[in-house]
C-alpha cells in the first residue's frame, strides 16, 4: 500500500515539473533569443581590362577602347575576345572543339557589339531599304535595363563582294564592313540610345548555328553593363 502511494507522489510530483517546464518554455525561458548574423555575398570580384584571346567564365571584363565601355561575363570557356583595341566595334567568337586535346574547328557563331551612326528608330528602316538584307518583325525588348527592339536578318546575295570573289566564296558586306557568306543567319537587337545607339549581333553561319549560340550569347547580355 505505501509503494503504491509512493508512485502516486512520484507523479505527481513528475507531472507538476513537467507542468513547469511547459510554462517556462512558453514564457521564454528566460533564454535571450539572439538574431543570427546574416552571411554577408561574397564581393564580386574586381573587373578586368578586356583583351584579345581566351575568355574565363564567370570573370566580368571591362572594355579599354570601346564607346561606349561596357563589362560583361560569360558563362562558359568557349568564347574568343577579338578587335577589343577599336572604339565601335567588338567581336566576341563561340570556338568549336573537337574533342580531341588542342583541336579546334573554325568558328560558326559569333556575338557582336558594334556602333550605328543613326537615331534608334532609323536603324531598321534603313536595314530595311538594303537590297541586300531581309529585315523581319520587330519586337520590344530589355538589354543593360536599356529598352531595345530586336528583329531577324536574312542576307540576300545579289551583290559578290571583290575580296570574296578572290577567295572563291559567295558573299555579300553589311556595316560595320563585315563579310558574310551564304546561308548566315543573324539577329539584331538595337539598344535604345542617343546618339549612335549600341547594336548587338548574333549571327550564325546556319540557322541552327544561331539557334545553337542564342542560349549562351544570352547568357552574356544578361550580365551586360553600360557605363
Amino acid at each position: 500500500m505505501r509503494g503504491r502511494r509512493d508512485q502516486v507522489v512520484l507523479g505527481a510530483v513528475s507531472a507538476a515539473v513537467l507542468v513547469a517546464i511547459v510554462a517556462f518554455a512558453a514564457a521564454g525561458g528566460g533564454v535571450k533569443h539572439v538574431a543570427a548574423t546574416p552571411t554577408p555575398a561574397p564581393a564580386e570580384p574586381a573587373e578586368r581590362p578586356l583583351f584579345g584571346g581566351s575568355l574565363q567564365p564567370h570573370v566580368r571584363y571591362r572594355t579599354r577602347f570601346f564607346v561606349p565601355p561596357i563589362s560583361f561575363a560569360v558563362g562558359d570557356g568557349d568564347w574568343l575576345a577579338q578587335g577589343t583595341t577599336q572604339p565601335d566595334r567588338l567581336l566576341l567568337v563561340r570556338r568549336r572543339g573537337t574533342g580531341a586535346p588542342g583541336g579546334e574547328l573554325d568558328p560558326h557563331a559569333y556575338l557582336s557589339f558594334s556602333r550605328s551612326a543613326l537615331p534608334p528608330g532609323r536603324v531598321r528602316p534603313a536595314m530595311r531599304g538594303d537590297r541586300r538584307l531581309g529585315v523581319g518583325r520587330s519586337r520590344p525588348t530589355l538589354v543593360a535595363g536599356t529598352p531595345a527592339e530586336t528583329f531577324p536578318v536574312r542576307l540576300r546575295f545579289r551583290d559578290q563582294a571583290t575580296a570574296c570573289r578572290v577567295l572563291l566564296l559567295v558573299c555579300t558586306t553589311i556595316p560595320p564592313g563585315r563579310y558574310l557568306v551564304r546561308g548566315t543567319r543573324m539577329r539584331r537587337i538595337v539598344l535604345m540610345q542617343s546618339p549612335g545607339p549600341l547594336v548587338i549581333d548574333l549571327i550564325g553561319a546556319t540557322r541552327r548555328d544561331l539557334d545553337a549560340v542564342s542560349g549562351p550569347a544570352t547568357a552574356v547580355l544578361d550580365t551586360l553593363r553600360i557605363r
